[in-house]
């Protein structure tokens, strides 16, 4: 039985994906301000955040404090745990 991806494996599928796709990826490093998602995406005039997690890892409250702000924004926060939901949430931006 396969082990559960990690999810540092997950960030490494996303940045190739995004790279493969031509899409401009940053990894969210808000010093002072935690609960931040883990990546912002840009492509055609357009911004979106996602979050990374494993099958089993948990959304803390301060994540889902930091998406509600957002939401108020008009951005939604998808939460992403397989390689398969990243591959089908990139294409979607990248056909958007």
């Amino acid at each position: 039985m396969k082990s559960e991806i990690l999810e540092r494996e997950l960030e490494t599928y996303f940045r190739q994906q995004c790279n493969k796709l031509g899409l401009l990826t940053l990894k969210l490093n808000v010093a002072q301000n935690r609960g931040w998602p883990d990546r912002m995406v840009i492509h055609n005039s357009h911004t979106y955040f996602v979050e990374l997690k494993t099958i089993h890892g948990k959304v803390t409250p301060l994540q889902l404090s930091v998406s509600g702000r957002l939401a108020t924004r008009g951005y939604h926060v998808p939460v992403l745990r397989t390689k398969e939901q990243i591959k089908e949430h990139l294409e979607a931006i990248k056909n958007a």
